[in-house]
This record gives structure tokens, C-alpha cells and sequence, in this order.
């Protein structure tokens, strides 16, 4: 057992405990002489005496196992609940009755206060990690138990990395009260602190999310359905630039992003777990791969504004950078296929450029002057929409071999927009922050409603049941529709399973 709950004889803060209240604490030899136990435990926090004592969260539960004791509340709890989360997801599962967190004692052998007795510790599946025993995790699960650390940015210390005797059940806060890391770690793991303007999800059912945390990290959020409900954020293998741009396959599985040192970088999952970065040959910003095209190519602008992709082969490796027709001043986005891809050019114009027989063609204008444009899948005839130099929401279609006229549609979106696969929905935030949809009924006329929330950056799935987006409070949340909503939009809901 950990050093806070191994059985033992009387200790000596008890003995003065019992020795003050009958007397005769100045008989005892060596006792009466002895300086006062400090207050603060081993990691500088204050210790917690009673179990009534309000600083504790006596119902502190990690992925539904109870800590009996509990934890200290606000940020040790957020920071301590993400690591056992994290714990029972990638490393084993935690064991009811195996599990504890405050219990105010020394450290064993030692006369200072252990982390446990200012609730800033727990000790996890503790008869299998017994104290002082070292190897009872293997190979594998040290590295995910070091995955889940680094996601803590250092607030968190692991007693299987003690310098001396080993602890391997025992996780403990590693900064003092004072410390602004624990409190901005907190916040991340709640799902806060996105640096980048883009968030990317599996376009299917949005059951994951991506983004690049405060510290650009690359993380998900995931939502496995049931009552399980969502789940992380967890790390990624990765970390991206200043503007934190991410875009996702559709599979779920391949994450594209800028690196600090401006290089196309890609991350995979192989069914277990996350790999990567792996370096395109191509250096560039704001990636965006092409939704249906098996991730085979990824679009970028380069500083002076030129659009590039990089491509990968049929024996599977990427090639590039080629160079595709056109200046962007923005965003890019692409048609299903990866055969066209469309963006603001150095007049203000929405223009497109595409491939055909071989090589890339254009650039040439398909709207009036205008930002943000996003596609439709469809690549035979795709739908593209932007936001007017006025303000206002247009539609552009390809039909019959040439571009429709620009057609104004109901909504004021003021940043990013996201369009549903088959195009018939479009998500955006307006001035005031209300995300909202506009959508094309039956008839082909087009309606728009409020959703649930207010924020920036909303992202659509395929599915047309939830939308994604970043809170004013900069946190990320989900509104939805289903069956047991009657069709209704329901939320908003912050995803992070932590709240």
C-alpha cells in the first residue's frame, strides 16, 4: 500500500496529539522538544484534518469508480479526475475498493505531511502497485502513463518516477498553490483554451473533435454513445504552430497541421493507439485535406499567399509540394474529390482552380467579392458558399458545365463557415455570436434558425444532427438533434467529460 495507508504503529503527531490532551507531553523524552509538524503537506499545499472539511470533494469518481477519501476541489479534482479518467481508459481499468485519495497521515517513515493528507494525491489499483515494488506496469503502459503526464504539462508527478523507492499506484500535484500551471491546465483539460480558429471533426456523426489546446498540442474529445457520453480531451501525437489550424479525415484516424516549424505534419491512429508526426515533403499554412479523397491530398497556402498540396501516391507515400494555380488572401477549401479547390484571390474575388488530365488549371473567378468559402462534397456538382463583401450569405452552384449566378440566402455570418456533405446546410456564427444554420427545405427554398449557443466557429456533421463549436467562454460544445428530441436542437452541452 502507498505510504498514507500502509497499517502502522502509533505515529508521533499522533502521540503529541494524545500526549497534549492528557498532559504530560513534557515527560515524554524527545517529544516535548520537537518542533511543530508543518501545516502544508509535501507539495506545499495546506492539510486537510477532517473529513467535514469543505476544501474536499468527498464524491471525487473517475470513469464511475469512487476514491474513498476524495480530493481536494476546483483544479486539483479536474486535473486529478483527467488522470485516473485517462488512466482506466489506456492503461487498465481501475478497480472499485482499489482506489483512494485523502487520508490525513505522514509520509511513511518521514515526519512530513504525505500529499495525500492535503488531498492533492490519489493512489490507483493499489494491491497490484504495492509500495516499493518497481515493474508492475509493462513496457506499453508506462509509455501511455508518461502520455497521460505530458498532457499535464509537469502539475502532475507519478511515484513510479521517484528517484529513490519506488511508488507506482501514487499520482500526486507537483506545484504549489501559487502555480498559474495548474489552474491553465485545469482549464485545458476541460476543453478550453483553443488557440487555433478551426476546429475539425469526423464528418460522418461528429463522435470526435480536434483542435490544438493552449499549449498547441494536438488533442481530441470523443463521444462513444450510451451513457458513456463524451470522453478526453487525450493527447495526440503532435503539436502545431502559431495558428493552430487543424483539419481531419473523415475516417477519424488522420489529423493535418501546421508544425513550428512550418512544415505539413500528419498524425494517424492505427486502432490503438496515436502515431506520428510524420512530415509531408511541404511546408505551408492552414491545411486542408479533401474530404473524400482517402486522404490522399492535402491543400496549403504558402506565406506570400501561393496555393500548394501534397499528395500521396498509390504506394503510399506523400510527394510534393506542387504548386496549383492562384493566390489565396484566406482560408481554402476543396470538393470532395480533392479535384478543385476554392478560395478568396488577391482582389477579394471567391475563385476556384481545378485538376484535370493531368495537371492543375486556373485560377478562375465562380462568385462576387467575398471570404470564407466552404464546399459541398459533391464533385460533379458541387455547391460553394461565402460570406459577401456586404455581409451576407451567398450561394454559388456548378451546373450544366458552368457556375450559377451568386444567389443570396438567408443569414449575416460574421467568420468560418461549415457545410454539410450533400450541401443543403450551413453553419455559422453571426455578430452578436448566435450560431446559427440556414438550410434548404424540400421545395429548394432556404430557412434559417437559431441553434442552441452562442460562440464562434461551428463545424456541421455529415449527418446533419450535431453541431460543434467554441463557446464565448472558449471552451467547446455540441448542440444536436435526434429522435428523443423530435427533430428539435437540443443543448448547447460542453463535451468534456471532466465538467
Amino acid at each position: 500500500m502507498c505510504e498514507n495507508h500502509d497499517p502502522r504503529t502509533i505515529d508521533r503527531r499522533t502521540l503529541l496529539r494524545v500526549a497534549g490532551a492528557a498532559g504530560i507531553g513534557a515527560s515524554l523524552v524527545g517529544v516535548a522538544a520537537a518542533p511543530a509538524f508543518a501545516a502544508n503537506s509535501q507539495n506545499g499545499w495546506s492539510g486537510i484534518t477532517s473529513s467535514s472539511d469543505t476544501r474536499l470533494d468527498r464524491s471525487f469518481k473517475a470513469s464511475g469508480v469512487a476514491f474513498p477519501g476524495g480530493v481536494r476541489r476546483g483544479d486539483v479534482s479536474t486535473v486529478l479526475r483527467y488522470v485516473a479518467s485517462e488512466f482506466h481508459r489506456t492503461v487498465e481499468p481501475l478497480v472499485v475498493g482499489w482506489c483512494w485519495g485523502w487520508a490525513d497521515r505522514d509520509i511513511r517513515g518521514k515526519e512530513v505531511l504525505s500529499n495525500h493528507a492535503s488531498a492533492t494525491a490519489i493512489d490507483v489499483n493499489a494491491p497490484d502497485h504495492p509500495l516499493g515494488a518497481e515493474g508492475t506496469f509493462s513496457t506499453s503502459q508506462v509509455t501511455r502513463i508518461h502520455q497521460i503526464l505530458d498532457m499535464c504539462e509537469g502539475t502532475i508527478r507519478w511515484g513510479g518516477d521517484y528517484s529513490g523507492r519506488k511508488d507506482e499506484m501514487h499520482f500526486e500535484i507537483n506545484v504549489p498553490p501559487s502555480s498559474s500551471a495548474l489552474p491553465r491546465v485545469a482549464a485545458k483539460l476541460l476543453g478550453a483554451v483553443v488557440t487555433g480558429s478551426q476546429l475539425a471533426i469526423t464528418a460522418a456523426d461528429a463522435s470526435k473533435v480536434f483542435y490544438a489546446d493552449g499549449s498547441g498540442r494536438m488533442v481530441n474529445l470523443w463521444f462513444s454513445g450510451g451513457d458513456s457520453g463524451w470522453h478526453g480531451p487525450s493527447a495526440i501525437q503532435g503539436t502545431t504552430g502559431a495558428n493552430g489550424a487543424v483539419s481531419a479525415a473523415k475516417n477519424g484516424r488522420n489529423v493535418f497541421y501546421t508544425q513550428s516549424d512550418g512544415t505539413i505534419a500528419n498524425s494517424w491512429f492505427d486502432g490503438s493507439k496515436w502515431n506520428g508526426p510524420y512530415a509531408l515533403p511541404a511546408e505551408g499554412n492552414n491545411p486542408v485535406v479533401a474530404p473524400t479523397a482517402r486522404m490522399s491530398r492535402v491543400f496549403f497556402t504558402k506565406d506570400d499567399g501561393s496555393i500548394a498540396n501534397a499528395w500521396r501516391g498509390s504506394d503510399g507515400a506523400w510527394r510534393g509540394e506542387g504548386r496549383i494555380p492562384g493566390k489565396a488572401a484566406g482560408p481554402l477549401a476543396s470538393q470532395g474529390d480533392g479535384n478543385r479547390v476554392f478560395f478568396t484571390d488577391e482582389d477579394g474575388y471567391i475563385a476556384n482552380s481545378w485538376f484535370n488530365s493531368g495537371s492543375w488549371h486556373g485560377s478562375s473567378r465562380i462568385g462576387g467579392k467575398g471570404t470564407y468559402p466552404a464546399a459541398s462534397e459533391n464533385s460533379v456538382n458541387p455547391t460553394v458558399f461565402y460570406i459577401s463583401a456586404g455581409g451576407v450569405l451567398k450561394v454559388v452552384k456548378w451546373e450544366h458545365g458552368v457556375w450559377s449566378d451568386p444567389v443570396t440566402i438567408p443569414g449575416n455570418p460574421v467568420g468560418p463557415l461549415d457545410v454539410s456533405a450533400d450541401g443543403s446546410h450551413v453553419v455559422y456564427a453571426e455578430a452578436d455570436g448566435q450560431i446559427r444554420n440556414t438550410w434548404r427545405g424540400g421545395s429548394g427554398a432556404w430557412h434559417a434558425n437559431d441553434l442552441p449557443g452562442k460562440g464562434s466557429n461551428p463545424v456541421i456533421a455529415d449527418n446533419e444532427r450535431r453541431v460543434v463549436f467554441i463557446g464565448e467562454d472558449g471552451r467547446i460544445y455540441n448542440t444536436w438533434r435526434s429522435a428523443a428530441t423530435d427533430g428539435n436542437w437540443a443543448g448547447p452541452s460542453r463535451i468534456s467529460h471532466l465538467d
